[in-house]
Parts: structure tokens; C-alpha cells; sequence
């Protein structure tokens, strides 16, 4: 009988332990935590990356073509959900005519070996072969690439790790920056039309295919600092040795209970973002889990309703046998229903431009009668004075549109003046419906909204660049004409934001020689790589005059430049300036300028 004299401590434990099961399923089914319920050891676990440290054991410094091969067909079957089209390209199809001439190791999977590359941040393998290098540099715009008009090459890094091919191709490239969430760019010409997040390399992962189902990118967000492998389309590799490349990267401080992080991440997604929790072969409580209950079950498929303004998506789940199957080919359709009269989204579509037959993705609404413009302008003069940021910007669209169109309403443009200088409101829209209405009264409000972006906003809110862009605009309505707009331009070159001094710069032709020669001598000294390439690029355009003159200091002021300068384009229209400035003072003697002679 002396096990009762434990039996209160017996209660307790079992109490305590019945009470943190309910709580797991309390936060499961509230989606706080769509962990992956119902997964097995091989769902939670990320597949083996080649060489990865096992009780503090290195990397190896060599691995086999196979090993890393078999390491890069694991990663792509899990996660490539979609079904991959037959007819997808295995070369990047920005190549001309979709080809692969010129570039060696395009068509190549055959590597024999692989070496590892270990930096600060991360480690990875490429092939070990004659004429692969690999190029380390800090900050900076991207490096060369494939298809280069089609990537946004304002985005910069604090480092990049650039895998060179034998023909000075680039094979692979990752960035790396501090940064706490993903990059959500779109990318061009390929889009982005399913994401898969999981755990690989020591961080929460996000691989994204394309609508042929391809992988496209892959993002990793370790402790610190978050990698971004540059697209597939961008670069030589062949689309299997991309994966293995990709399956072969680690982060140097992996993430602290990865598992609870990836479900913070996903928690807020919407359920289009959900779909890439899901791993192939997770029991049927499992997908519950993640995606909540399904609309409608037909045979094996599951059907998930997620409403959207550009047209309701349904997607298809195939669940079969009680596990998760993967999606097949038409595991998305959007169908959408015309709008009801007098909502916001009415008069989007109503006002803006109209196309797509009946029981499409859009619908012709008809002609815009007097009775729709009358009850437009009514909603307009009664949300505009309340609305919040998203209903406003969409509000002050309607009335753009209408403004194209020749359509005016006082109250409205009287409720959008009344807001002009409100924090937070976004006036891209409302700026072009008052430059249209009433040039010369609209741009006192221009000003007085440009001293606001200049001294009162928070730049680091505003990650997406929208500020900059409006304050762009703004001075572009201005004109140079007008009284204030020089001194507005000097003030945002003094900003301590990257780029509103990168508008700023924007604007050199507004001054006269002698200052505009200031100004762009200040901006190739800029920090921000934006400012000094704007820069740069408008003395090449200038010539010596730009510079002030043609004197031989500048001439050795821009050669001082050119060989401390990392960013490729800069180099560029720095050694074309050089050039103009050697020619205006030596003529007869002026020689082009070799870049290798001035490698930073």
C-alpha cells in the first residue's frame, strides 16, 4: 500500500499532462500553430543535406556527383508539388531562342565532384571542376546574369556568393542580408505560382515553382541572416543541378526550434500559402490541420474555397488512401461572379478597364450610365472622409478613373484635398486625380505633402518603397519651375534614407552646371549604390562639362572612383566618363579604358 502515499503526485502528473494535450489541440485547431499533426519522423525532418554536420563533425570538402544528385532529387520531389509540365524547359528558356548555346554547362548533370565552399553565413557545394570559381563580394547590386532586364536591379545585398562558370557564366549566385521575413518580389518573365516552405539547411526554407511546376527560387531564413538564391531562369545551371545546388546549402547558425518558427511564419498566410505546408505522404489530420476543413469531398479530391477579389479560388487536394497524394493539374481554378452594384469593387471594375467573357476571370459590367457616375460620386463623397489606407487608395482609384474619363465631383476632390497630408494614406492616386483637376492649386499640396515625406514619416516602415516612389511623383508635378522645387530636391539628397536621395539624384538636369556639378560629384561619393550609379550614368551622358570641367584632377578623381567601385554598371559609366574627360583634355592622345586594368 505505500504506492498511495504517491498517489496525489500520480493525479498531479496525469492532470498536467491530459492539460497540455488539450492545449496543443486548443492552438492546432484555432491555426495559431499549423504544425504538421498527423506527420510522420520523415514528414518533420528535413531530407538529409549532403555533408551535414553531425555532432560537430566538418562538412566533408569533397562529395560525390552522386551523392549530391541523389541529395538534389530528394529536394526537388519534395518540393515540387505540382506536377511538372513534360514540355518544361531544362535550360534557363531566357537563354536566345530558348537554347543553350554558348553556355558549356548548361546541359550539364554529370559532375563527378562537388566541393565545399564555406563562408561567414553559409556553406554549400559546386563542381569541383577546371574553370568553376566561386566570387565573394560585400553589398552591391546582383552580379551579371541571364535575362538581366528582367530581374529588378535595384535590389541589393549585403553580400553575394557568385558560382562562376568556365566561361565566365554565372552558374549560381545566393545573396545574403538581415532580414526577418521572405522576399515576396514577383519575378519576371516567370511568374511564381506556388510556394513550398519546409525545413532544410538548418532554416525555415521557401522553394517557389513556377505554373509548370519547376523550381524557380529558393529563400532560407536562418538565424541571422536570410539567403536568396537567385532564379533559376537567371542563371546556367541545368534545372537538376539548381536543385542539388540548392539542396546543398546550409546557414552557419541554423535556427532555434525550427519547426515552431515555420508555423509562426505560415501562421497569418492565406490559405493559398497554407497549401505549401503540406508533405506528401501526411495523413488526411495532418492536411485538417494545416488547411482546416474542406469545402466538398469528391472521391479522393478535396475541395478548399479561398474568396479573393480578382475571382474566388477553389483549390483540389488529392487525398487518397487517407495520406496527402500531392496536386494534380488542375489543382487551382478561379471562377469569378460580377460585383453588386455600388460595392467598392463595382466601381473598380465599372470605372477602370473592363474585359474577359461571362464566367471568366472578369466581367464586361456594360457602358457607364448617368445613374452609376450619380451613385458613384455619392459613395465617394460618404467613405472617402473615413475611409482607412487600403479602401482609400482604392477609392482614390475610382476617382482617377473617372477623372480619365472627364469626370469631376467637387465634394470628392474637396474629401481628398481635406486628407492630403494624413500620415499613412497612400496618394499615388490622389495626386494625379488633383494634378488633373487643378494644376496650380493641387501643387501647394504637393509641397506641403513632400515636407511631410521629408521630415515626419518613418522610413524604415515603409519597405516597399511606395514613399519614395510618391515623393517622385510629386516633384515630377512640381516641375523645376516652381519655387520650391530646388530646395526640395537638395533636401532629399541630404536624407539619411537611401532612396529618397536616390530620387533625388533623379533630378541633376533641374540645376545649372556649376551646381549640378556639385550635386553629382556629392552623389558617386553616396554610400547607397543606387545614387552613385544614377550618378555616374549622367556624366557619362554629360561628359567633363557635367563634371565642372576639364581639368586633369577630375580625370584622376574618376579613376580614383573606378577602382574602389564594386557595383558592375557604375564601373561602366565611370570608365565611360573617364574616357570623355581624357578625350576633352588629351584629344589627340585618348585611349578606351580597360576595366580589368582597374578592378576594385
Amino acid at each position: 500500500m505505500k504506492w498511495l502515499v504517491f498517489f496525489p503526485a500520480w493525479v498531479f502528473l496525469l492532470s498536467y499532462l491530459i492539460f497540455k494535450v488539450k492545449e496543443a489541440n486548443r492552438r492546432t485547431a484555432d491555426g495559431a500553430l499549423p504544425a504538421l499533426v498527423g506527420a510522420t519522423d520523415a514528414d518533420r525532418v528535413a531530407p538529409q543535406v549532403i555533408g551535414a554536420d553531425k555532432g560537430g563533425a566538418p562538412r566533408p570538402a569533397r562529395v560525390s556527383g552522386e551523392e549530391i544528385r541523389a541529395a538534389g532529387h530528394t529536394f526537388a520531389e519534395r518540393v515540387q508539388l505540382l506536377p511538372v509540365d513534360a514540355e518544361a524547359p531544362v535550360v534557363t528558356p531566357l537563354w536566345p531562342a530558348g537554347q543553350a548555346g554558348g553556355l558549356a554547362t548548361a546541359r550539364r548533370t554529370d559532375f563527378r565532384a562537388w566541393r565545399l565552399h564555406a563562408g561567414s553565413e553559409l556553406s554549400f557545394y559546386y563542381p569541383d571542376e577546371p574553370g568553376f570559381v566561386v566570387e565573394e563580394r560585400r553589398g552591391g547590386a546582383p552580379p551579371p546574369m541571364v535575362g538581366a532586364i528582367f530581374d529588378n536591379r535595384d535590389r541589393e545585398a549585403e553580400r553575394w556568393y557568385r558560382v562562376v562558370g568556365p566561361g565566365g557564366e554565372t552558374w549560381a549566385a545566393l545573396s545574403v542580408d538581415r532580414a526577418g521575413g521572405f522576399d515576396r518580389t514577383e519575378r519576371f518573365p516567370a511568374g511564381e505560382a506556388f510556394h513550398k516552405w519546409l525545413l532544410a539547411g538548418g532554416a525555415v526554407a521557401r522553394a517557389s515553382l513556377a505554373e509548370d511546376g519547376t523550381l524557380r527560387r529558393v529563400q532560407w531564413l536562418g538565424r541571422r541572416h536570410r539567403l536568396s538564391l537567385l532564379g533559376w531562369q537567371h542563371v546556367a545551371a541545368h534545372r537538376e543541378a539548381y536543385a542539388a545546388f540548392a539542396a546543398s546549402v546550409e546557414v552557419a547558425q541554423p535556427v532555434v526550434d525550427g519547426e515552431r518558427k515555420l508555423a509562426e511564419l505560415v501562421a497569418g498566410e492565406a490559405l493559398s500559402s497554407r497549401l505549401g505546408m503540406l508533405e506528401r505522404g501526411m495523413d488526411a489530420s495532418g492536411v485538417e490541420a494545416v488547411l482546416g476543413r474542406p469545402a466538398g469531398i469528391a472521391d479522393e479530391i478535396w475541395v478548399y474555397h479561398e474568396p479573393r477579389r480578382g475571382g474566388d479560388r477553389y483549390f483540389r487536394v488529392r487525398v487518397a488512401e487517407g495520406r496527402f497524394r500531392g496536386l494534380d493539374r488542375d489543382w487551382l481554378t478561379v471562377r469569378k461572379d460580377p460585383p453588386i452594384r455600388g460595392t467598392l469593387l463595382w466601381m473598380l471594375e465599372k470605372t477602370g478597364i473592363r474585359a474577359g467573357p461571362v464566367g471568366g476571370v472578369g466581367y464586361d459590367l456594360g457602358p457607364l450610365r448617368d445613374e452609376d457616375v450619380a451613385l458613384i460620386f455619392g459613395e465617394l463623397r460618404r467613405r472617402l472622409p473615413d475611409a482607412a489606407a487600403g479602401e482609400w487608395a482604392d477609392l482614390c482609384q475610382v476617382a482617377a478613373n473617372l477623372a480619365e474619363m472627364r469626370l469631376e465631383d467637387e465634394g470628392s476632390l474637396a474629401a481628398i484635398r481635406a486628407r492630403f497630408a494624413e500620415v499613412g494614406l497612400p496618394m499615388r492616386s490622389a495626386i494625379q486625380v488633383l494634378q488633373g483637376a487643378e494644376p496650380e492649386g493641387a501643387r501647394n499640396l504637393f509641397v506641403r505633402r513632400a515636407v511631410l515625406i521629408l521630415s515626419e514619416l518613418r522610413w524604415n516602415q515603409d519597405p516597399g518603397g511606395g514613399l519614395s516612389a510618391e515623393l517622385q511623383m510629386l516633384l515630377a508635378y512640381l516641375g523645376r519651375a516652381h519655387a520650391e522645387a530646388e530646395a526640395l530636391v537638395l533636401r532629399a539628397a541630404e536624407h539619411p534614407h537611401d532612396a529618397v536621395r536616390a530620387v533625388a539624384f533623379g533630378f541633376w538636369e533641374w540645376f545649372p552646371d556649376e551646381r549640378r556639378a556639385a550635386l553629382l560629384a556629392a552623389g558617386l561619393e553616396d554610400r547607397s549604390p543606387l545614387v552613385r550609379r544614377r550618378c555616374a550614368e549622367a556624366l557619362a551622358v554629360l561628359g567633363a562639362d557635367g563634371a565642372g570641367g576639364a581639368e586633369g584632377g577630375d580625370a584622376r578623381r574618376l579613376e580614383r572612383l573606378l577602382r574602389i567601385e564594386q557595383d558592375i554598371e557604375t564601373r561602366e559609366h565611370l570608365a565611360s566618363a573617364l574616357e570623355r574627360a581624357r578625350e576633352e583634355v588629351e584629344p589627340q592622345g585618348s585611349v578606351s579604358i580597360n576595366l580589368e586594368s582597374v578592378r576594385p
